[in-house]
């Protein structure tokens, strides 16, 4: 216990004397810079003790701190992205180039009308193509019959004429003073187009007419075509043999169901009503299909009776048959079979390579 003694004797000799306590500053090392800070400040930093604040101060300074802090809530996000970073780009609701190019609604639209254009260029075709229809049917009937009219036809072609030509001339001023016109309507009516042919179904019947004489046609022209027929064309200046201006009806009436369908195609693209044109189609896949068959008919040789009286022709095809009655082994040969609503005509094909100039069938049997 000495010890201890001794030691608090010598540390007490020995001890510094300690200046006297300086006063508190009462000072803010902060300076507060928001509303936030400042309202923050009035409740963290207070004077001495002996400078209490009241309860209104308190109520106050706590007001302005929930208000700053409801203040900063309901700033917009954008104001809440670090400004520091220039780089990242900012979204502006003006700026379109973040959104869609257009909508579903604009795309449909868009196809729409380019359907519609492309249709329009159809019609057009259409429409040019007739015009130039009529102007080579002109020079058939308006040049080479006016002219034959005028100067006559040799000995040997008289009485053949009106088979050369068949009903071309009937043809010719449908189109040229009904038909082109109605066409030319539809331009700023396309709508009309389908009814147009469906209308007159029974008038483009006079193509079947036209294709069931072709060959009788071909036939007489072949023989006076580098004669006769090549003087009228030096005569008239026209570039086209008339045998290429005959052809032009049989084209014609071929070339309507390749338009339509086109025209249909791009309807139904647009989302059109299209029944109408899809029963003008139809006509015009059903007529030139007749054209057809007649043709093939009217090449047909040997025959006595009146193809006329047959009634409607159902079918034709070439088929391969063979004769049982032959004692020797069955062959089988090729034969055009026509089948009417009163007969079955069996025809053989008539090939060039044995001579024949046109295309055509001989009559062989038939069956009542």
């Amino acid at each position: 216990m000495q010890s201890c003694g001794e030691e608090e004797g010598e540390e007490g000799a020995d001890a510094v004397p300690l200046p006297p306590p300086m006063a508190i500053q009462q000072h803010s090392l902060l300076q507060p810079d928001s509303q936030d800070d400042k309202a923050s400040s009035r409740l963290l930093v207070r004077p001495t003790s002996s400078e209490t604040p009241s309860a209104a101060e308190l109520v106050s300074a706590i007001e302005e701190l929930v208000k700053s802090k409801m203040a900063l809530e309901d700033r917009p996000s954008s104001l809440l992205v670090d400004q520091g970073d220039s780089s990242s780009p900012s979204f502006n609701p003006s700026d379109n180039s973040l959104l869609s190019s257009s909508s579903p609604i604009d795309e449909m639209e868009e196809r729409k009308s380019s359907s519609l254009k492309r249709r329009h260029y159809v019609l057009q075709e259409l429409v040019e193509t007739e015009r130039d229809y009529v102007r080579d049917l002109g020079c058939v009937v308006e040049g080479y019959m006016a002219l034959m009219k005028e100067d006559g036809v040799p000995d040997d072609m008289k009485g053949k004429d009106k088979i050369v030509f068949g009903n071309i001339h009937q043809i010719y001023d449908w189109h040229r003073d009904f038909f082109l016109g109605e066409l030319e309507k539809c331009l700023e009516d396309p709508e009309k187009l389908g009814s147009l042919f469906v209308k007159h179904e029974r008038r483009l019947h006079m193509y079947i007419v036209y294709c069931q004489n072709k060959p009788k046609s071909e036939h007489i022209v072949s023989e006076y075509i580098d004669t006769f027929f090549e003087d009228l064309k030096q005569r008239l200046g026209h570039r086209l043999q008339l045998t290429d201006l005959l052809i032009k009806p049989v084209q014609r009436i071929m070339k309507y169901q390749l338009l339509l369908k086109d025209f249909l195609k791009y309807s139904k693209k647009a989302s059109l009503d299209t029944s109408e044109l899809e029963r003008a189609v139809e006509v015009m896949c059903i007529v030139p299909k007749r054209c057809n068959d007649m043709m093939n008919v009217g090449r047909l040789q040997g025959f006595d009776g009146k193809i006329v009286a047959q009634g409607k022709l159902l079918l034709q095809d070439t088929f391969l048959v063979t004769d049982q009655d032959s004692g020797l082994l069955p062959r089988c040969k090729e034969r055009r079979v026509f089948l009417f609503e009163q007969i079955v005509i069996f025809s053989e094909p008539l090939d060039k390579k044995k001579g024949f100039s046109m295309p055509g069938f001989l009559f062989k049997n038939s069956i009542k």
